[in-house]
């Protein structure tokens, strides 16, 4: 960017240099320089300027129609990715709680001798617990 810009300017100088020695040129001799073509190159550069101050606001409101369709098509694809990674997120996490929650289906549907036990002595005190507090009558 550096050197572009030291390029110009250099560019410039020398053009402005080359302006300045021909006017003094013209103003010490008293012929004008390009005389006979002045006229046209007027003319051409009348029209250079006219189709740029046209066509440049033009050119720009068409890009930046285009760079604003280009980032909302983007934001919309951005979203629909981030809508789904979360949605498989949410897929594992549930798969997930489902597997902690549920026994493997390996398990063979036996009790261990512990939980018999267990399971057995709730309903002996089931049992007694029915027959010394019989249900109300109302």
């Amino acid at each position: 960017m550096v050197a572009f810009l030291t390029t110009v300017l250099v560019l410039s100088s020398v053009a402005m240099a080359a302006l300045l020695a021909a006017k003094h040129w013209e103003l010490t001799t008293g012929r004008i320089f390009l005389a006979e073509k002045r006229p046209q190159i007027g003319d051409l550069s009348h029209r250079f300027l006219r189709t740029l101050e046209t066509r440049l606001p033009l050119l720009a409101r068409l890009y930046s129609e285009r760079a604003l369709e280009w980032l909302r098509n983007s934001a919309r694809v951005g979203l629909a990715h981030t809508l789904l990674a979360v949605e498989q997120w949410l897929e594992r996490t549930l798969h997930t709680l489902r597997y902690r929650i549920t026994p493997p289906s390996s398990a063979t549907g036996q009790a261990s001798a512990f939980l018999r036990e267990v399971a057995e002595h709730k309903k002996r005190l089931s049992r007694r617990i029915r027959k010394e507090f019989p249900p109300l009558e109302i």
